[in-house]
C-alpha cells in the first residue's frame, strides 16, 4: 500500500489509527515510535524499493542523455549522463560509456579541463575498446589545443572576482565562534545568549562566514551539484554504494562518508528513486553526524534529553554556536506556539526514516533495551530539530539562471541547511543582516548600519528576494515562526517587494 504523506495522514486519521498518537503529542519520540507501530500494524508503512547499481538502467539514462544532447538540451543531457553514472556498477562498461558521452558534452560546452578529466578517468579504469580509445584520444588532443588557445570557461568570472575576494573572510575571528568576526559579541539576557554588535558595523561589512552542520540539495540540483559541499560542477563522481549521491572530488566524498553517508548510503533508496527525489533528509543526517561524533550510544542518548533552551542555559558560547561542537544543534529556542499540528506532519516522515534505519546492520546497540533507547534518542533529536530549528535558504550570489549553453553551470533553485550560528539569530522581516551563499556556506552581510550593542538578526522569510503573493508570506511565516508574523513588512505593501525584476536582480548581485 502506498500513500503520499497527506493521503497517509488522512487515511490513518479517518480510520481512527491516530487516536493513540494524539495522546502522546507532548513527547516527540513517543509520537514517532507510536506512528511506526501504527503504520506497521495497518500495513501503511511505505515500501522501500531498493535501487541497485544496474548497467541496463545506466544505459537507459545514457541514451536519454544522447537524445537530449542531439536536441541541444544540454542541461537535461548533463543530468541524464550523471544519472547514468550513478546507476553504473563501478568500472563497468556502462560507467565508461557514461563518462565518454559526458566528455563529448563537456567538449561541446568548451569545458576542456573537465572533459580531459573524464577521459583520464576512463583510461584509469582500462579501455579495451580500440575505437573508443582512439576517439577519446582525439578528443583529448583537441581539448589540449583549445585550452591553450582560449581561456577555459570552467571558472566563472564572477566567482573569480567579487565572490572570490568576498569569501576569503580574512578578518580577526571571534575566539569562541570561529565562523564570525570580532565585530560580534554574545551577551546573556534572562539566562539566554544574545548575539549583538561589539562595535558600530557599517553597511556592507561581512560579519560571518559559516558552513552548515548539515545541508540538503534542492531536488532539482541533485544531479548537477555535490552531495556534500553543493558545488555545481560539470564532472561529478558517483557514490560507490547508492544511486543518488554525486561528489565533486574524493575529499568531499571521504568527508561525507565519515560524517553520515556511510550509514545514509544504505537507506538512500528508501527516499530516492530513479523516478524522482522524495523529501529532505537533514534531520536524519544531523542525528547520524552527532552519533558519529559520540564515543558511545549512552553519550548520545543522554544528550537527547537535554534539547532547547534548557541546554542553552547550561552551555558555553562555543558549545552553542560552533558547529564543530557535536551537540551545538541541540541548543536553540524551542519556545514556539502551535507545534502540535506540525508534530504529526513531521512525525510521519521521521517514523518512515527510522523504520528503515533500524534495519541497517551493525549500527545499533546489540542490547535490545539500549537499541530501543537509541531509536528514541534519534526520534527525539530528529523531531525537535524539525519542529523548532529554522532551515536557512542558501541563495548563491553567483547563480541566477540555468544556462549550460554558455558554459556556466548555474541554477535558480536554491538549497538549504541547518547552521549552528546563523540558525540561532533572531528573525526580523526588516533584518540588519542579509544571508548570502556560496556552495553550502552562508555569509552574513550588514544591510543596515548596526549600532554597538544592537541585536543581530536575519530574515528566515526571504523578503529581500522573493516576489510571491502576500498570502503565501503568511503561510511561510506560520510554518517558520509560529505564529504568523504581523509586522509592517508582512502586512503592508512594503516597497522593496514592489521593485521591478531588474532592480531586484541588481540588488541580489550587489
Amino acid at each position: 500500500m502506498f500513500f503520499s504523506k497527506p493521503d497517509l495522514i488522512n487515511y490513518l486519521s479517518e480510520n481512527g489509527h491516530l487516536d493513540h498518537v494524539y495522546k502522546v503529542l507532548d513527547d516527540p519520540s513517543e509520537v514517532v515510535v507510536t506512528l511506526m507501530k501504527v503504520m506497521n500494524e495497518t500495513g501503511t508503512m511505505p515500501q522501500c524499493v531498493e535501487d541497485f547499481k544496474s548497467e541496463s538502467i545506466s544505459n537507459m539514462f545514457r541514451l536519454e542523455g544522447n537524445q537530449a544532447y542531439k536536441a541541444k538540451h544540454f542541461g537535461l543531457a548533463l543530468e541524464s549522463y550523471n544519472k547514468s553514472l550513478s546507476y553504473a556498477p563501478t568500472q563497468s562498461t556502462a560507467m565508461k560509456l557514461a563518462y565518454g558521452n559526458r566528455s563529448a558534452l563537456l567538449y561541446t560546452l568548451k569545458q576542456y579541463t573537465d572533459c580531459m578529466n573524464d577521459i583520464d578517468t576512463i583510461f584509469s579504469m582500462g579501455c579495451a575498446d580500440f575505437d573508443l580509445a582512439e576517439r577519446l584520444n582525439q578528443r583529448k588532443n583537441q581539448c589540449e589545443k583549445m585550452a591553450k588557445a582560449s581561456s577555459d570557461l570552467e571558472t566563472n568570472s564572477i566567482k573569480n572576482g567579487l565572490a572570490g575576494k568576498f569569501f576569503n573572510f580574512d578578518v580577526k575571528r571571534h575566539p569562541e565562534i570561529p565562523c564570525a568576526s570580532t565585530d560580534i559579541s554574545v551577551i546573556m539576557e534572562s539566562g539566554l545568549p544574545k548575539v549583538v554588535a561589539a562595535k558600530d558595523i557599517q553597511v556592507g561589512t561581512l560579519v560571518s562566514l559559516e558552513s552548515p552542520f548539515v545541508c540538503e540539495l534542492n531536488a532539482s540540483n541533485y544531479w548537477i551539484a555535490c552531495h556534500y559541499c553543493h558545488k555545481f560542477k560539470f564532472n561529478l563522481m558517483p557514490c560507490d554504494g547508492c544511486t543518488v549521491a554525486l561528489f565533486c572530488d574524493e575529499i568531499c566524498k571521504k568527508k561525507c562518508y565519515i560524517e553520515f553517508h556511510n550509514i545514509e548510503c544504505q537507506i538512500m533508496s528508501c527516499f530516492h528513486s530513479q523516478h524522482g527525489i522524495i523529501g529532505g533528509n537533514m534531520n536524519i543526517r544531523a542525528a547520524l553526524k552527532m552519533k558519529q561524533k559520540c564515543k558511545t550510544w549512552k553519550e548520545l542518548i543522554t544528550a537527547s534529553f537535554s534539547i532547547g533552551e534548557d541546554r542553552m542555559r547550561n552551555s558555553c558560547v562555543s558549545d552553542i554556536y560552533d558547529k564543530e561542537s557535536k551537540f551545538s544543534m541541540l541548543s536553540f529556542d524551542n519556545n514556539l506556539h502551535f507545534v502540535h499540528g506540525k508534530t504529526i506532519n513531521c512525525g510521519v516522515p521521521c517514523a518512515i526514516e527510522l523504520h528503515y534505519l533500524k534495519g541497517v546492520p551493525n549500527f545499533w546497540p546489540t542490547c535490545e533495551d539500549e537499541k530501543d533507547e537509541g531509536v528514541r534518542a534519534f526520534a527525539r533529536i530528529m523531531m525537535k530539530l524539525n519542529l523548532f530549528y529554522p532551515p536557512v535558504l542558501i541563495r548563491n550570489i553567483c547563480l541566477d539562471a540555468l544556462n549550460v549553453h554558455s558554459g556556466n553551470l548555474v541554477t535558480s533553485s536554491h538549497n538549504f541547511g541547518w547552521f549552528a550560528f546563523t540558525g540561532k539569530l533572531k528573525h526580523s522581516c526588516d533584518a540588519n543582516l542579509l544571508a548570502l551563499g556560496l556552495k553550502n556556506s552562508i555569509a552574513l552581510v550588514a544591510v543596515h548600519p548596526i549600532q554597538n550593542g544592537s541585536e543581530l538578526n536575519i530574515s528566515y522569510l526571504e523578503h529581500y528576494y522573493d516576489r510571491i503573493p502576500q498570502h503565501k508570506y503568511f503561510m511561510r511565516s506560520l510554518h517558520c515562526l509560529s505564529p504568523a508574523c504581523s509586522c509592517r513588512v508582512c502586512i503592508e505593501n512594503w516597497n522593496v517587494r514592489d521593485n521591478s525584476y531588474r532592480d531586484c536582480s541588481v540588488f541580489v548581485s550587489i
